[in-house]
């Protein structure tokens, strides 16, 4: 036990440190594969909130002693301005907001009605917010309706499920709107509470409040601007946007005179989204997107710019890594949009639990998998991060052709000694499987052909069509015969109804079989009316039985049947035929085929075609 006990230990310390190291270099690929995307050199170096409770987390470290309300000019009116230095990242103020939704919206169809609605909500928010509600500056003549005046002046539309909610808040409307803004506004959502004092996300959450961060670091006599839509196009299209989303016409800066960097910029931006939007760039020409992105990423970082439109193109090029099943890219644009969501907008941002779910389940994905054309998996992807420097080229395929995706895997990283100054470090390695792979456009379906009402099932056939003889050659005779039966099978008239259950005959034959099916009835009867006159008169019978004359001709009579043909009559005088047996009659009965049971759909199939041996046209004409 002695000898014993040390093994034991020094097993579980190996153990142990196999798997901490382990653990510790999957840990590092993490974060080397977080960190080795970040192109733009870290566009936000902005600190991560704290979670917790929302509203105490929000206002514990504000900057909402250092802004003021002043006159910026006559077109804008008033704005909050920076008294002292505000740090980017550093949460200016968190504003508590009144919200009005679409139910409550639909009820404003007075003046007297939409200012009674407006009153109510804003004195629920208590005194302090009420009077700062009421100091909102009003240019319009007060003829009663104040409440809804300042209201509809000064409110936010926020989407929340596709519907429209209406927010205001006293230190929100005072902040301009800009083009390039040095701030951005985003709403902390508040979920309600379960009873163990937890957040129920399963509910539909509300605004708690309206959050102002510096994206930039604003210096003394700064105006605190931020962007009540996302800014994109030249400076006439967003002129244009703002007088239809928003009811005024942009004075800003970058409007009133417009740079060539950030005309260039904003007009990237609108490019990405039309990309985006188009189904036959997307689906077949991604890495036009891709290329597209990359070049709205560089133009950010170049400019600055750290609002909340840094975070779409990386959601964008994730969309569409997921639709062809490239688990590795998509992984890595999720890791850096999450990372943005964090430095903007923190864990209660509306965009932070779609994100983290997609990275928990990529497959939620809004058209995951429609094709497998980049199939990769995440471990490739973390592979390929560890080069910090050169990874974007694998990451937004910077080699590939317009209508080409090149996978994970044919990617290879080449020696310091054969890298040439402005070349890539990666290699496309040729893989047979992939280059003869069709390109998506061929891999579409065929169109669905549909056919008629009347075209017979594989199935309903008969048994003898179904089966593909094999074929021999043309002097054999197997062949011939082959040849022959198929020649035979072909002059079947194919039935154009499906519910026809016997194909093999058509109307002649059903009326021969009706035919046949008569005449042997009527012999029946016959047959039964000379039984029963033979009970009603047998002494007669046996008189003419005893008649010389008569019982030599019938012997006479007998032998000639077995020579004669069945359908030719034997003249006898009148009476001798008065009480002879009833001779054949002119029409046979035909012979009624052999039938055996079919398939499913069929209730019988005929073996043998019903055909006499006698022609129709000789027969005796039948009434129906």
């Amino acid at each position: 036990m002695a000898l014993v006990k040390p093994v034991i230990l020094q097993c579980l310390e190996h153990a142990k440190r196999c798997g901490d190291s382990e653990v510790e270099a999957e840990a590092e690929a993490e974060t080397e594969a977080a960190e080795g995307i970040d192109l733009v050199g870290g566009p936000l170096a902005l600190p991560a909130p704290l979670p917790g409770e929302p509203d105490a987390a929000l206002s514990a470290h504000t900057y909402e002693h250092a802004v003021r309300k002043k006159a910026i000019s006559k077109d804008l009116g008033y704005g909050l301005v920076a008294t002292e230095d505000i740090p980017a990242g550093s949460v200016i103020f968190a504003d508590r907001v009144a919200c009005i939704g679409a139910e409550e919206l639909a009820r404003w169809k007075t003046p007297e009605a939409g200012n009674k609605l407006v009153a109510a909500k804003v004195k629920a928010m208590g005194e302090e917010w009420h009077r700062a509600f009421l100091a909102l500056p009003n240019h319009q003549p007060r003829v009663g309706n104040e409440y809804a005046q300042i209201w509809r002046r000064y409110q936010m539309v926020a989407v929340r499920k596709r519907a429209r909610v209406m927010v205001v808040g006293p230190k929100m409307g005072l902040v301009n709107h800009s083009c390039m803004p040095n701030a951005f506004l985003y709403y902390a959502l508040r979920f309600p509470k379960n009873k163990r004092g937890e957040e129920d996300k399963s509910k539909q959450p509300t605004i708690g409040r309206a959050v102002v961060r510096a994206s930039v670091d604003i210096k003394p006599g700064d105006e605190i601007t931020i962007s009540y839509f996302y800014p994109k196009g030249e400076h006439s299209v967003r002129q244009l946007m703002s007088s239809m989303y928003c009811q005024f016409w942009c004075y800003c800066p970058q409007c009133s005179q417009p740079g060539p960097e950030i005309e260039k910029m904003l007009e990237r931006y609108y490019q990405l989204q039309l990309i985006f939007e188009d189904a036959d760039i997307v689906y077949k020409r991604p890495a036009v997107a891709y290329k597209t992105a990359y070049s709205l990423i560089k133009l950010f970082k170049d400019l600055k710019v750290n609002d909340p439109r840094v975070i779409q193109p990386w959601i964008f090029c994730a969309m569409i890594a997921g639709f062809n099943s490239d688990l590795g890219r998509a992984l890595q644009f999720l890791i850096k949009a999450h990372t943005l969501i964090l430095q903007l907008q923190c864990p209660n941002g509306h965009l932070y639990d779609r994100v983290s779910c997609w990275m928990q389940t990529i497959a939620l994905m809004p058209g995951f998998g429609a094709t497998t054309r980049g199939l990769s998996s995440m471990t490739d992807g973390y592979h390929m991060a560890r080069d910090r420097e050169h990874f974007h080229d694998v990451l937004f395929m910077l080699d590939a052709e317009p209508d080409e995706y090149i996978r994970l895997h044919r990617y290879r990283r080449l020696p310091d000694c054969q890298v040439k100054e402005g070349e890539s470090r990666f290699a496309v390695r040729f893989d047979a499987e992939d280059m003869s792979r069709k390109r998506f456009e061929d891999e579409e379906p065929d169109p669905v052909k549909i056919k008629p009402w009347w075209v017979i099932p594989e199935g309903d056939r008969a048994t003898e069509q179904n089966a593909k003889p094999q074929k021999k050659k043309k002097g054999s005779q197997e062949g011939k015969e082959q040849r022959q039966r198929k020649r035979a099978v072909n002059k079947i008239p194919k039935p154009r109804n499906p519910d026809c259950i016997e194909p093999e005959k058509d109307f002649l034959d059903i009326c021969r079989e009706l035919l046949t099916e008569f005449l042997a009835e009527e012999r029946k009867k016959k047959e039964q009316t000379k039984n029963q006159e033979e009970q009603e008169d047998p002494e007669g019978q046996q008189e003419d039985a005893n008649r010389p004359g008569v019982r030599r001709q019938g012997v006479r009579l007998q032998g000639l049947r077995g020579r004669l043909k069945p359908n030719l009559q034997i003249s006898l005088p009148f009476h001798q035929r008065v009480h002879q047996p009833m001779v054949q009659p002119m029409i046979q009965p035909m012979v009624q085929p052999t039938m055996r049971k079919g398939p499913a759909k069929k209730a019988v199939v005929v073996n043998k075609a019903p055909v006499s041996s006698f022609k129709l046209e000789e027969s005796a004409t039948l009434e129906m």
